[in-house]
């Protein structure tokens, strides 16, 4: 963002033209450590990010198609165990990123939450301060055959964080599940929608990265045709939101979104 700003907007420009409705922002990988060590030059660098999305957000907007940015927040390491000090410094830091990027992202859009009470904290820094729709993600870790439930990285099942979730923050518009490829985890977005309250306005969505056909280590193919089948049994499940995994490139992007009954960010 600050080093590169060309190649950040490039990337932003090619997404932009494949068709999402939502362009997440480039913070997803902003430390803690980042914010101690170099403070000035990362909140640098999240503004950059910010203005850069804004500006090719509208550069690609219309009467038939508004492009929307999301404000992403990186899922910074909390929980219930931590001391007051240490809670008090993660929520700081992110409402520090919630402030830098106010003025030009649409919505907040927490990504790779891995328990109930990371989401809660780092979403309830947003909601303090600002009535911008709220977007989150949780990883799904697997299927535990002996409830029959999803659950978090955490151990939590996926239900109770969500009810959790949904008692405390009032402006979540769009609950995602990061399927990472896995089946058994199809039926983790029937189980958000069971545990959204009646009446609430709220999405489901989900993604992944595309299954791999080779490890990661041998620079694989990978099988877009077999996440295309995905995104269609999310939707046929009830997701409305399709995201993007982090290996896919524009192009692969552009066929999703030409299925215009998807969503896709």
């Amino acid at each position: 963002n600050r080093s590169h700003p060309k190649l950040v907007r490039l990337a932003y420009e090619d997404f932009a033209r494949s068709g999402v409705n939502v362009l997440t922002t480039n913070t997803w990988g902003y430390t803690l450590n980042d914010f101690i060590t170099e403070k000035e030059t990362t909140i640098e660098g999240v503004l950059n990010a910010a203005k850069m999305a804004q500006e090719i957000a509208s550069n690609h907007s219309s009467k038939k198609r508004k492009v929307r940015v999301a404000g992403v927040v990186p899922p910074f390491p909390i929980s219930e165990e931590d001391d007051i000090d240490t809670q008090a410094r993660v929520e700081d830091t992110a409402w520090e990123m919630i402030e830098t990027m106010l003025p030009y992202v649409d919505l907040w859009y927490f990504k790779g939450i891995d328990s109930k009470f990371q989401g809660n904290c780092l979403a309830n820094t947003a909601c303090s301060q600002s009535v911008k729709p709220i977007w989150i993600s949780y990883n799904i870790d697997k299927l535990d055959t002996k409830i029959d439930k999803c659950v978090l990285r955490s151990g939590e099942t996926v239900e109770e964080a969500v009810v959790h979730l949904l008692s405390w923050i009032p402006n979540v518009r769009v609950l995602l599940a990061n399927m990472e490829g896995k089946a058994e985890h199809m039926q983790v977005i029937m189980e958000m929608r069971k545990r959204t309250m009646l009446g609430m306005d709220i999405m489901m969505g989900a993604y992944s990265d595309p299954p791999l056909t080779e490890p990661l280590d041998k620079f694989p193919d990978r099988d877009f045709d077999a996440y295309v089948e995905l995104a269609k049994e999310w939707w046929e499940v009830g997701a409305r939101v399709i995201g993007t995994g982090a290996v896919m490139d524009p192009e692969d992007v552009a066929v999703i979104t030409k299925r215009r009954h998807v969503k896709s960010a």
